[in-house]
């Protein structure tokens, strides 16, 4: 343990002392931040707030809960049709759906189902949500009027009693948003790969070439404690470009991709740990840092093609979308889609045991190879 925080310190001051190197791997993906900015409407929650709604010519209340919206959004009515073929509903940052049996939930008051498809961010969705709920509650009271003839005093009580508990259900087509974070991911996750060397790797590269890491090996250090060390501060590292990144994308840009910065966070960390392995591993069993890189630079390319990282999955072959279930970027990004559109607890846990396998297995490699006295001699 004592050899180890050593090396830990060590790597540690290697990285302070370089902090112009270290000031650019860690910015570095902000780039992809910078791509994605354009298409981002940032003045969105500022202006009024735009809503279709598929019309239903069967619905007694609908018409009444359209003047309701109407008063406080920019409200327009479309078809089925109109919704599916995304035409109409193009610049609207919502589209309510409601259920086939809305009438008997008003008379009842009990609502669920109600779906709300948003192409914006959460803020806009609480938005939305609000004047939904303010606009039932009003159509509740209309209703009641209608057949109860309510008294001054009793009044309070009947607007307590018609506060909707509205159960909301979005819709898997956010088009936007989904597609656009995934972009972004994407760009991200593909610039981790090609940076992940600067994290430790290319330290031990370069350590071998200059013959350090042979004078360090006749130290009591151990090759354990060399590898440990040098994994943990690229990881602490990893995790701080992380940090960086999303106080970035929600607090100086404000964008808001359609999840929490935890849950937006969560698939990227896992992913760079993996990262920093598998470049490890690709370092450690290659004879040169050449041979090393032009490995890295081809498994980086293919995998981030395959995995829908830079080209959506749905354009591809059959067969092009099943391989890309062997690249762990596949997994970062479904567990992204999953948090999106509402994380259940078995999308949860296959996309995190995938991604748990993968960084197991680089680390696996990387350890066996790196504890190979022979390999580690040979390296030019």
């Amino acid at each position: 343990m004592k050899n180890l925080w050593w090396m830990i310190q060590f790597r540690l001051q290697m990285w302070l002392e370089n902090w112009v190197k270290t000031a650019g791997i860690l910015a570095l993906p902000l780039v992809s931040i910078l791509i994605y900015l354009p298409f981002y409407n940032t003045e969105s929650s500022e202006s009024q707030i735009t809503i279709s709604m598929v019309e239903d010519s069967s619905s007694h209340y609908q018409p009444l809960l359209a003047d309701l919206l109407d008063d406080s959004v920019d409200l327009s009515m479309i078809t089925e049709e109109d919704k599916q073929n995304a035409s109409s509903s193009d610049n609207a940052m919502a589209i309510i759906t409601l259920p086939a049996d809305f009438d008997d939930q008003v008379t009842s008051k009990e609502f669920n189902d109600l779906q709300i498809v948003t192409t914006q961010g959460s803020e806009i969705t609480d938005q939305v949500k609000a004047t939904v709920d303010g606009a039932i509650s009003e159509l509740l009271q209309y209703q009641s009027l209608e057949d109860t003839q309510l008294t001054e005093s009793s009044l309070a009580d009947l607007k307590k009693e018609t506060t909707p508990d509205v159960e909301y259900r979005f819709g898997k087509n956010q088009r936007l948003v989904i597609q656009m974070s995934t972009n972004i991911v994407g760009i991200f996750l593909l610039m981790v790969l090609y940076q992940s060397s600067g994290f430790g790797p290319r330290q031990i590269s370069e350590e071998r070439r200059n013959k350090v890491f042979q004078r360090l090996m006749s130290t009591p250090l151990g090759r354990g404690s060399y590898f440990g060390g040098t994994l943990i501060v690229g990881s602490l590292f990893m995790i701080l470009e992380i940090v960086i990144m999303m106080v970035a994308l929600y607090g100086v840009f404000g964008i808001n991709p359609g999840v929490t910065p935890l849950q937006f966070a969560y698939p990227l960390t896992i992913f760079g740990f993996i990262a920093i392995a598998w470049s490890m591993a690709t370092t450690v069993l290659a004879p040169s840092e050449q041979v090393a890189t032009a490995i890295n630079v081809a498994l980086f390319t293919v995998t981030s093609q395959m995995s829908g990282s830079l080209i959506p999955l749905e354009v591809m072959p059959d067969f092009v979308q099943k391989l890309a279930m062997v690249t762990p970027q596949y997994y970062a990004l479904e567990l992204l889609r999953a948090f999106q559109e509402g994380i259940t607890r078995q999308a949860f846990l296959i996309n995190t045991a995938a991604l748990a396998a993968f960084l197991l297995l680089f680390v696996s490699i990387a350890f066996y190879a790196f504890s190979n006295q022979r390999r580690i001699g040979e390296f030019d």
